[in-house]
């Protein structure tokens, strides 16, 4: 295999060239798409993980198999990683990791495989996973646990990944450096966080890292210390800051006994009381599992998202989502071009209206991550389709209030999009604020009863087009109950997919503002043509198209579709719009 450096490196180019690498290799992989997902599916189930940690008195160790690293240089390259991993599990390890870089680390999938076919405990693949395709590539090795980096991935793209190791039944490892990365871990639903006392710009190594971190993260969610732990002293200093669990490579693997190593480190008691907060902050509404990117606590309409998460949005890929797709033969269409999110309708009575069934059929044929969107259905049948259908995103596009779209996100592992409808370019601005018309979304149901007498912020496309003031009173109000927010345009009649475009200016620093991290998806009038323009004006997370990737209504054409994504794939946020004005 190949190498790279060797001994220490303080050169803080080197995790920017490690993604690098790893952007090429997920440019070929993309071609395995499909094939990894059904392998990923066909798996064996993933061995558990969290349940043995909290449950024990002693520190849980990871111990890894490490042929080199870009700090250490070689450690052992011609080490046998299943005989390893076996003196591992003899000394009581709890998990292995497995280091599966290539260029940097001398591992590989093969390394995975191997031990993951003969251990009994959980696997760790180690790697630095940027697609989806990876994760799909990570569950069909075997893996039952999958590392996610925070400092390489923006929140959009982490609390998908993170959603979708969790729907693929493994374990996410979620790694932080700093105060703003553990923050980032949290809103992304992480229930593993990894503090990792090594510096990836700088590759340096001080475990005060774990010792002024592992107290901000909430005791529901366990902790554990990666890299610089040489001895049961270092598991010791970890345990008294709140680490629930060590991930040791380097000092086990060069060891002359590492199974004794490990039976010496696995003996350290676990602190289990008064280590930490005891859970997460509220924010006075049920919030949804998945309201990965809403904030930690309560925030007054209009507050600026931070800057870490603005700067993060500035340059970063934005994410294709095609909607109303009412065939598995469009599906296999979507997934051929590589779409994030596929979208079916699954209220009755409109154009691209689909049964549950027939969602099944479109939703099986395309790998993508599923939407489900409802027009003032009754919440107990919103929750109920979306378990059946095991959506990813519930996306809301009637009369729902606040409370509705809150209680519908705290049933269930999905998130939550809410639909607000802007003027057109012409600035038609009739009738905000007058109240919907009575629909089903408040009766019938014990979710809907819940919020009967709830006030209405001015969302409904009965009511008219917003105008930007009004928008961002509206998206305000629904800041602290959804994860994401949509804008599409107003059309007479209908609550979207009409094909046409809403005024542009102003609107994206309008959503962020009012919106903070919530995920911004942009819609209406979307096409091939207009994507990058729509991206540079806008700045969404999402671009969503539908009726303008069609050759006739309700059929998508595939090179439309094709030429949707591969546009939205090349588009990136422009730098300064990242954060609100």
């Amino acid at each position: 295999m190949g190498s790279r450096s060797t001994g220490v490196s303080s050169d803080a180019g080197v995790l920017d060239r490690i993604v690098a690498t790893k952007e090429a290799e997920v440019a070929r992989l993309r071609a395995r798409r499909r094939e990894l997902a059904r392998a990923a599916e066909d798996a064996p189930p993933p061995r558990p993980v969290l349940g043995s940690i909290a449950a024990s008195t002693r520190v849980a160790v990871f111990a890894e198999v490490k042929r080199r690293s870009p700090g250490a240089g070689p450690i052992a390259l011609d080490l046998d990683p299943p005989a390893l991993s076996a003196e591992y599990e003899a000394g009581g390890a709890r998990a292995v990791s497995v280091l599966t870089d290539g260029p940097w680390f001398d591992g590989s999938l093969e390394d995975l495989r191997a031990v993951a076919g003969a251990r009994r405990i959980p696997v760790l693949r180690k790697d630095f996973l940027m697609d989806e395709v990876q994760v799909w590539e990570t569950r069909a090795a075997g893996a039952d646990l999958a590392l996610l980096i925070v400092r390489i991935l923006d929140p959009l793209l982490l609390a998908d990944l993170r959603a979708m190791v969790h729907d693929l039944g493994m374990t996410a490892l979620v790694e932080v450096h700093d105060e703003d990365e553990v923050e980032a871990a949290l809103k992304a639903g992480a229930r593993l966080v990894g503090v990792n006392n090594r510096d990836l710009a700088a590759f340096r190594t001080d475990l005060q890292a774990t010792e002024r971190l592992a107290p901000q993260v909430p005791g529901d969610v366990m902790v554990v210390s990666e890299s610089g732990i040489r001895d049961a002293a270092d598991v010791q200093r970890a345990a008294a800051a709140g680490a629930d669990a060590v991930l040791v490579g380097e000092a086990l693997v060069r060891s002359e006994n590492p199974r004794e190593a490990v039976a010496q480190m696995a003996a350290v008691p676990r602190r289990t009381t008064g280590k930490r907060a005891a859970a997460r902050p509220a924010t006075g509404r049920p919030v949804s599992p998945r309201m990965k990117h809403g904030p930690a606590s309560p925030r007054m309409p209009g507050a600026t998202p931070g800057p870490v998460v603005a700067e993060e949005r500035a340059g970063r890929r934005v994410r294709a989502k095609v909607c109303g797709v009412a065939t598995p033969r469009d599906a296999a269409a979507v997934a051929d071009a590589g779409a994030d999110y596929i979208g079916a309708v699954l209220s009755p009575g409109h154009a691209r209206s689909v049964s549950p069934e027939r969602a099944a059929d479109v939703y099986g044929a395309c790998p993508a991550r599923r939407v489900g969107v409802f027009v003032d259905a009754p919440p107990d049948r919103v929750v109920e389709l979306a378990r059946r259908l095991s959506l990813h995103v519930v996306q809301l596009h009637g009369s729902e209030t606040p409370e509705v779209a809150a209680l519908i996100g705290a049933a269930g592992p999905w998130q939550v999009w809410k639909t607000f409808h802007a003027a057109g370019p012409g600035g038609h601005a009739a009738g905000p604020d007058d109240p919907p018309e009575g629909g089903p979304c408040m009766s019938g149901s014990s979710i809907g009863a819940a919020s009967a007498g709830a006030s209405w912020p001015g969302a409904a496309w009965r009511g008219g087009p917003l105008t930007r003031d009004d928008l961002a009173a509206a998206v305000a109000a629904y800041a602290d109950a959804v994860a994401g927010v949509l804008v599409d345009a107003w059309s007479p009649g209908v609550p979207g997919g009409a094909g046409q475009s809403f005024a542009w200016q102003g609107i994206g620093a309008t959503v962020r503002r009012a919106a903070g991290a919530s995920t911004f998806v942009a819609a209406g009038g979307m096409t091939p043509d207009n994507a990058a323009a729509a991206v540079d004006a806008l700045a969404p997370d999402v671009l969503d198209a539908s009726s303008g990737l069609e050759s006739a209504p309700g059929a998508k054409d595939p090179a439309k579709v094709g030429a949707f994504v591969a546009a939205v794939r090349r588009a990136r946020r422009p730098s300064g719009t990242g954060r609100p004005s």
